[in-house]
């Protein structure tokens, strides 16, 4: 409709150059042999094109954003400000958003601006919104990657002086940097820092330590490239940086220093929602818990939002839970806009301005 504007939906992730959730026009021509993908992208458009009253998008309409935000480190800035990567959080905060909302008639403030990811996106949906609390109203974080580096995965970057290995007096044990719902190690913190020393010197190969490195450490004064956490062949940690991270992107410490002391929380309540398997495969419960311990406590106010935990009959959901807990995870993947889009149009309306334009829940 030409005259309604709408609000933004802003999908965070990565790893692909499309729309992460397929959106096919026309049915699968084989329902039998057709992947997840064709059919509930199908259904999706289906429903995001239908005006039938009981469809789910009906009277809740809006902009659906997939970023695309590569750079020489990993396929994703995080979206934030880095010393390594650039201003990406600045940039699309405040000047491709706003490009993007005047360009597709995007209500353009910030009480209609919602976001929502999981993992990498999981982080930055609730990163993006602690940083910049008044620019959007709202995030759905999935399986986020660590917000408390007392729990970075399996390593306590403040207590402990190995990031591969719990050493005691007489032992030395290898820590685990992903596993199956059963607790198996499929592989160690060694294995995969080594093979992405093999893969690129200098944080350059690409893949995930490297990239939270990228956007996480200062500048390195002696070659240029980001400051190494710990010693990417023996593990061994650099206080030094880690003093830096906290400072900058431990996003439990910041809500904690910022609750009271600059306002943080009254510009955060019913914004934070948090989903999250508690056997996820990396470990990223681990620090969820630690936030809410937080959030918990917190008061005047009181952060009134939400944090999940997908277990079903005593069975911890694996990486990545979105949330639902009658669906497998691939399944819940592929629904995840159907059943959080609307969440949001309804967080949307229910506080928005007074007088603000509401057309977009007009058909």
């Amino acid at each position: 409709m030409k005259d309604v504007h709408y609000p933004l939906f802003i999908y965070h992730t990565h790893y692909s150059r499309e729309f992460e959730h397929s959106f096919y026009p026309s049915p699968p021509a084989n329902t039998t042999s057709a992947s997840l993908g064709e059919q509930y992208g199908y259904y999706f458009f289906s429903n995001w094109t239908s005006d039938k009253p009981t469809d789910p998008f009906t009277n809740k309409r809006g902009i659906v954003v997939q970023l695309q935000h590569a750079n020489p480190y990993y396929d994703d800035s995080y979206a934030v400000n880095s010393a390594n990567i650039g201003p990406y959080g600045d940039a699309i905060t405040y000047e491709f958003l706003p490009y993007l909302e005047k360009k597709f008639r995007g209500i353009g403030e910030g009480w209609a601006r919602t976001m929502y990811g999981g993992s990498t996106g999981g982080w930055e949906s609730f990163a993006v919104q602690v940083y910049y609390p008044e620019e959007y109203n709202g995030c759905w974080s999935f399986c986020p990657d660590a917000f408390d580096f007392h729990r970075f995965q399996q390593v306590d970057l403040f207590a402990n002086k190995n990031a591969y290995y719990a050493r005691g007096d007489w032992t030395q044990k290898d820590r685990g940097a992903k596993r199956n719902y059963l607790g198996d190690i499929r592989e160690t913190m060694a294995e995969e820092n080594h093979h992405e020393l093999a893969m690129g010197s200098r944080g350059r190969s690409g893949g995930q330590w490297d990239a939270w490195q990228a956007v996480y450490s200062p500048l390195n004064n002696t070659d240029g490239y980001p400051a190494a956490v710990w010693d990417k062949l023996t593990g061994e940690i650099n206080p030094q940086v880690v003093e830096y991270w906290e400072a900058h992107y431990d996003v439990r410490a910041k809500l904690q220093r910022e609750w009271h002391a600059r306002g943080l929380g009254h510009k955060l309540v019913n914004k934070l929602h948090v989903y999250v398997g508690v056997t996820d495969s990396y470990y990223l419960n681990d620090a969820v818990f630690l936030l809410e311990d937080f959030l918990k406590t917190t008061t005047e106010p009181y952060y009134n939002g939400s944090i999940v935990y997908g277990v079903t009959d005593g069975r911890g959901y694996e990486h990545c839970w979105t949330g639902s807990f009658d669906q497998s995870l691939s399944l819940g993947w592929q629904t995840v806009n159907q059943r959080m889009t609307p969440q949001m149009v309804d967080h949307i309306v229910q506080s928005a301005p007074e007088g603000a334009d509401l057309s977009f829940t007009s058909y």
